[in-house]
């Protein structure tokens, strides 16, 4: 522990000695774009660059979960972002996650490689709406105008190791 402290000064003391402390203070503040605004977030997607769902392949990010309208943000220039309302998760329950008001109990999504076509596609953890359903998985497939297409029956939901 004493040597990571130890070598961890080091580095500041040379950064500071080298940049002035400014710049040192400057350098290592993450850069933060605000994307949305009073969501209530489980999970994100996100891919820096090459995203199926974004026109032109931008940056993207999409944060996930418990929210009636989830579409992914582009940035369509540097730090200005905009929605895409091709892509959607869907807030309507299927068949086999409706267990009382119709809604989804959608926890987090994360791309996976269903098939063959070189897209990625949409794997989500829903949950048991506290305790009264099961929690299907749903898995939606990535068309190649962007948007999604729900797979009802994929046999993903045998891998509880999944399960939020």
């Amino acid at each position: 522990m004493k040597f990571t402290v130890r070598a961890l000064a080091t580095v500041t003391a040379f950064a500071g000695a080298t940049l002035g402390q400014e710049d040192l203070h400057e350098l290592l503040q993450p850069k933060v774009d605000l994307v949305e605004v009073g969501k209530l977030v489980h999970g994100s997607i996100s891919m820096d660059k090459g995203s199926p769902w974004c026109a032109k392949g931008q940056r993207m990010v999409w944060l996930i979960g418990h929210d009636s309208d989830e579409h992914p943000s582009c940035e369509v220039s540097p730090g200005v972002w905009k929605e895409n309302r091709v892509a959607e998760l869907p807030l309507r329950a299927d068949s086999k996650n409706n267990v009382d008001d119709g809604i989804i109990d959608r926890h987090d999504c994360k791309t996976i490689y269903a098939n063959d076509d070189n897209l990625p596609d949409v794997v989500c953890m829903v949950g048991a709406n506290k305790g009264r359903g099961v929690g299907y998985h749903e898995l939606l497939l990535t068309q190649p105008d962007g948007s999604l297409q729900k797979v009802l029956n994929h046999g993903l939901h045998k891998y509880n190791t999944m399960r939020t």
